[in-house]
């Protein structure tokens, strides 16, 4: 179920990447992340480079984990 609902937003992704929302929780980031949600329990989390017309996969993310706990992940990342 999980890899038929990463397909699907990769899927939607590809065609559009601008169409999610950017994530809030990293809006503070200096780079424009977006997410696309999986499964209700999960976040696909990505940046689209204009420049290069790519689509970076930055984390797949457990959303019953703190807010917390990515920040500090994404800023281990930088």
């Amino acid at each position: 179920e999980m890899s038929a609902s990463l397909v699907g937003s990769e899927m939607c992704i590809r065609d559009s990447p601008l169409s999610y929302s950017p994530e809030p929780i990293l809006k503070d980031f200096h780079r424009d992340y977006r997410s696309a949600l999986l499964m209700d329990n999960f976040k696909l989390i990505y940046r689209y480079d204009k420049e290069r017309d790519e689509i970076v996969i930055a984390d797949i993310w457990y959303t019953k984990r703190s807010q917390q706990a990515l920040l500090r992940q994404f800023k281990r990342k930088l």
